[in-house]
């Protein structure tokens, strides 16, 4: 008797996976838009890897050069406060190997980061564009490779 229970239960389970994978969602233009979006920003962010990114940012532009030098500029909005910031890519770019130069730490930042085969120039101000206070900081890198 329990063998039998055993045969049913399985069939069940498999038709219903069968069921439910069969199905196709239509996903609307307005949400394909987003998830293209989104795709982007995660790729931006899987290349810059060795870049950390404060928790509580966001990624609003990424340009690539349009010259021979290989360079991007990256541009983040977030709610870390200018000080944290300035702390934060101090020992972070530190931890990733980069060597730094503090060129500025009051008011606003000013760091040039280097490593061997690259540099970065990181640019922490007021985000004078802020529709919300949670995005009260503008964070700028500027990438050469």
């Amino acid at each position: 008797m329990m063998h039998k229970n055993n045969i049913h239960f399985f069939v069940v389970l498999v038709v219903c996976t069968i069921m439910t994978s069969c199905g196709k969602k239509k996903i609307p233009t307005s949400q394909k838009s987003l998830d293209s979006n989104k795709r982007s920003i995660i790729a931006a962010q899987a290349k810059y890897s060795d870049l950390p990114v404060p928790i509580g940012c966001r990624l609003i532009e990424e340009k690539k050069s349009q010259t021979q030098l290989p360079a991007a500029f990256l541009h983040y909005v977030g709610s870390i406060s200018i000080p944290s910031a300035i702390t934060f890519y101090n020992q972070e770019m530190e931890r990733m190997g980069w060597d730094i130069v503090n060129l500025s730490h009051e008011g606003e930042g000013m760091l040039v980061c280097s490593k061997p085969s690259k540099w970065c120039l990181v640019s922490i101000r007021i985000n004078h564009h802020a529709r919300k206070n949670a995005e009260k900081t503008s964070l700028s890198l500027f990438i050469k490779q």
